[in-house]
């Protein structure tokens, strides 16, 4: 092995894709983010996967005339989690892409569900990624689905051609059995005929097979890297932070709030919203909210943000205590699809109208937290912060009043540093023993 061995990690969001590059030992190489229109989100019915093909295609270019992708050696992944679709035997999406905040299901839905999964299970939710399926399956497309695709499942497949395969972490809000490592008899019985839809599911840093010729040809790669199986934007986020012993938390600051605390036990509760995913030897047991940036954005742009932001006085709140949602319904910490905004009243003064945005923001992240103690995770010790928001100081500030507990921003980041060093560790695991690790 030598420092010249490189890794990409792709982080395929809402509103953009993301790509990092690594060495051997952990350094960033290159970084770019590539937008996404924002008129492939938030509609009723999508077909947005010709715009991420676009993306990926953009995103590697600007990697290949900025940077020697020669000794590229592995890939890894993450997208949003719970976004689902229905696709044909060559992967092809035949049906809408419902994403991961979509609560169409119907009563049907639910009465299935309500019928069939344990109280304790994740799925006992309008959002739940089952519930989607569910609602696809009452709806079917003209053409016979073979596959249900996660958003990661589709960008493993655009990789490298391999279709009817996830992740353990995308798996979860679908029902998989994470103590087990399969999918749960009860999930299959509710399916029913569709039971085959499901994938085969892998852990994270899997590998799959070398990325297709079509892009190593397009990109000018010599050598065809290998790809590794993904996880969770929120997951990856969390890889990135570093966090390594109980009582650590990681919040991510994107277009959601997302909350983990790491935990020696597995923790889910269905009535609250909570969750539990694998993470090495220890549980991540958390939840997510739909506040978050997607809010923000609604309201300010990237430059507004810096500016008003630049001006709060974090020493005096608001008391305005918003709960700002970016429509109706909640996930996190209160599991509630009808749950509407509460954004009122709005100050004239905009740098105002921002800090109590912030306050409500920070009150629903320490509101989670206490949740989670209550059901049995460590106290938080200290949280670090990933995402977009993560470096905003005044948020940083009045989160910290919040929580009362040290708040840091996270050395890397974005899910993409995540990914890169999944990929890594998935490359070293096959290649190399683990008594010649670099960690």
């Amino acid at each position: 092995m030598t420092s010249a061995e490189q890794f990409l990690g792709i982080d395929l969001g809402t509103s953009s894709i993301k790509f990092c590059v690594i060495d051997l030992f952990g350094n960033l190489r290159r970084f770019c983010k590539i937008p996404l229109p924002e008129s492939g989100y938030g509609l009723q019915e999508q077909q947005p996967q010709d715009l991420w093909k676009k993306a990926i295609d953009q995103g590697f270019s600007e990697l290949r005339y900025t940077i020697s992708l020669r000794s590229l050696q592995a890939i890894s992944l993450d997208a949003t989690s719970g976004t689902i679709m229905l696709c044909n035997r060559q992967g092809q999406v035949i049906s809408d892409v419902l994403f991961y905040d979509d609560a169409r299901a119907t009563d049907q839905e639910m009465q299935w569900i309500a019928q069939s999964a344990p109280p304790s299970s994740v799925v006992h939710s309008r959002s739940s990624t089952l519930a989607r399926l569910l609602w696809l399956l009452n709806h079917p497309p003209m053409e016979k689905p073979v596959f249900c695709m996660h958003q990661a499942d589709w960008l493993l497949h655009f990789l490298t051609g391999r279709t009817g395969l996830t992740d353990e972490n995308n798996a979860f809000k679908l029902g998989y059995d994470a103590y087990q490592r399969c999918w749960p008899k009860w999930l299959v019985n509710c399916l029913g005929s569709h039971a085959g839809l499901l994938p085969k599911v892998a852990p994270p840093g899997t590998r799959v097979a070398p990325l297709n010729k079509d892009l190593c040809q397009r990109h000018g790669l010599v050598t065809q890297p290998e790809v590794y199986t993904g996880t969770t934007d929120s997951i990856a986020a969390v890889m990135a932070s570093g966090i390594q012993q109980p009582g650590e938390a990681v919040t991510s600051l994107g277009s959601t709030l997302v909350l983990k605390v790491m935990s020696e036990k597995a923790i889910n509760d269905a009535g609250t919203g909570v969750y539990s995913h694998r993470f090495g030897e220890f549980w991540l047991a958390g939840g997510a909210s739909n506040s978050g940036g997607r809010v923000l954005s609604q309201y300010f742009d990237a430059d507004d943000l810096k500016k008003l932001s630049e001006q709060i006085d974090t020493d005096r709140l608001t008391g305005l205590n918003y709960y700002p949602l970016p429509t109706t319904g909640e996930r996190f910490p209160i599991n509630d699809p009808e749950k509407s905004p509460q954004i009122s009243p709005r100050p004239d003064n905009p740098v105002r109208f921002l800090q109590a945005l912030f306050e409500g923001m920070a009150s629903i992240e320490a509101q989670g937290y206490r949740i989670l103690e209550k059901l049995g995770a460590p106290a938080i010790k200290r949280v670090v912060s990933v995402g977009g928001g993560a470096s905003n100081l005044a948020w940083t500030r009045i989160r910290e009043r919040f929580l009362a507990v040290p708040v840091e921003q996270a050395e890397h980041h974005e899910a993409a540093y995540g990914c890169a060093l999944l990929a890594r560790k998935g490359w070293m695991n096959r290649h190399h023993p683990i008594s010649e690790s670099v960690d």
